[in-house]
């Protein structure tokens, strides 16, 4: 058992080795520099530079001051199939408040993008109302919240994830739908989803 401890003012993991997973017990903070004991983010299955990936993005929510409730996060291998993903390269299923990230071998920059977005689901199933669904909805043009028939990039529940990625990242990349969107009506998307302002200037 390694157990690693930070200063107080960050965060506190423990990390073991079970059967060559790793696993890493993250408390989440709630807001302000309150830790809510009992919520913690569960790390499996990661490298050490995926618990850092992970441990990145639980940063940048801290620091904007989005609350996260417990969460697991499992990291999938190189030769394994998408199907922990649902077909995806990463997949959020909110009955178990579960992230899996099957994308070991894509690049860093998409890595860091695809967990912040993976939170951002687990952000949104958490917190928004079904008139912010409505109004998120109607407001990124998307054709529906979550109907399969759609496209998932024309779903709101997908570009509610980004959005929140899209603010929270210190190096944002535009998914295509934003492209044509102005700083001034992301920015508004933002506040809609998180009732916050970005973290960075468009």
């Amino acid at each position: 058992m390694e157990t690693t401890t930070r200063t107080p003012n960050r965060w506190v993991t423990a990390a073991a080795v079970i059967a060559g997973l790793v696993v890493a017990l993250v408390p989440v903070r709630a807001g302000a520099g309150q830790v809510v004991a009992d919520e913690v983010v569960t790390i499996i299955g990661a490298t050490g530079q995926e618990t850092a990936l992970v441990d990145w993005a639980l940063d940048l929510y801290e620091t904007a001051g989005i609350e996260l409730r417990s969460i697991t996060v499992v990291f999938h291998p190189r030769d394994a199939d998408w199907e922990p993903c649902n077909g995806a390269v990463a997949y959020y299923t909110a009955k178990t408040r579960r992230v899996d990230m099957c994308n070991s071998t894509r690049p860093d920059h998409e890595r860091r993008r695809w967990i912040l977005h993976e939170l951002g689901h687990a952000h949104t199933f958490a917190t928004m109302s079904g008139d912010d669904v409505d109004s998120f909805t109607t407001e990124s043009a998307a054709s529906s919240w979550n109907d399969p028939v759609h496209r998932w990039q024309n779903r709101g529940q997908e570009r509610a994830a980004d959005i929140v990625a899209w603010g929270l990242n210190p190096d944002p990349e535009p998914i295509y739908w934003m492209r044509d969107i102005d700083c001034g009506r992301l920015t508004h998307l933002f506040r809609t989803v998180t009732g916050l302002t970005p973290s960075h200037d468009c």
